[in-house]
């Protein structure tokens, strides 16, 4: 970042960076395990009766963001 002096007010900039990253691999990001179709199954017949995201995340051992994602 670079810091500018505006009127005794202190703004930065972000500089962004010309040159090219492609050759590190993206290994930033964790790989994610897919549900079985059984568990989906699961989660919807669960959700249907009426149960809560976190409830059915505990029961299944999944988390609950994951219940919510599955339409």
């Amino acid at each position: 970042m670079i810091g500018f002096n505006m009127g005794g007010k202190t703004e930065y900039k972000r500089r962004l960076s010309t040159t090219s990253n492609s050759q590190t691999p993206n290994s930033t990001m964790a790989k994610t395990k897919e549900l079985s179709k059984d568990t989906r199954n699961k989660i919807v017949d669960l959700h249907q009766a009426g149960k809560t995201e976190s409830a059915i995340g505990k029961q299944l051992g999944v988390k609950k963001s994951t219940v919510g994602a599955i339409d």
